[in-house]
């Protein structure tokens, strides 16, 4: 069983890591937040992450299409044009945006877990979130966030834990920034 405490922990995370991996500084957010079902899931792929110790495992996943919005959007990211933007560097665009919404977790979370570790991003058709329903997960939480440009990335978080997950974090649950290094 996950406790509710950290359900929100984890929603939480994963609302800063969506902040600080998808958007771009001229974004204006519409929304974002928790919803409660992302059917019918009408994106065509998605890039799946997942971060796991020895008590839990984390997936997330981002659907998406491969429509001129999202590409400009992540073209944009990259400092690219979207005409500059081929398949491969889409792909690589969005699976940094992955690792660095799950790199919140896998830092976060390290904190209060030994033995932590995150996957290898994986491109998939998105049919294979029908499946989830088949995992013995503890928590799974959608999650929306709608651009003024109209771009939408809609997300899933399941967790299945192997033992009872509860878990505090001593400082604010998330920092500020990712993908910075630290040189002591």
């Amino acid at each position: 069983m996950i406790s509710e405490r950290a359900k929100s922990l984890m929603n939480s995370m994963l609302i800063q890591g969506m902040r600080s991996a998808l958007l771009r500084p001229e974004d204006e957010v519409v929304s974002l937040g928790e919803v409660a079902n992302i059917e019918p899931v009408f994106e065509k792929e998605m890039v799946m992450l997942s971060v796991a110790s020895y008590e839990f495992r984390l997936l997330i996943m981002i659907y998406f299409d491969r429509d001129p919005a999202t590409l400009a959007h992540f073209a944009g990211k990259t400092r690219l044009s979207a005409e500059a933007m081929d398949n491969r560097m889409f792909d690589d665009a969005i699976s940094e945006c992955g690792n660095l919404c799950c790199g919140t977790f896998n830092r976060e979370l390290g904190r209060a877990f030994t033995h932590i570790g995150m996957s290898t991003p994986n491109i998939i058709d998105s049919r294979c979130a029908e499946h989830l329903t088949l995992l013995k997960y503890g928590h799974l939480q959608h999650f929306e966030l709608l651009l003024q440009s109209g771009v939408r990335f809609r997300l899933s978080m399941c967790v299945c834990e192997y033992k009872d997950l509860d878990f505090e974090l001593d400082t604010p649950a998330v920092a500020e920034t990712t993908g910075e290094l630290e040189f002591l």
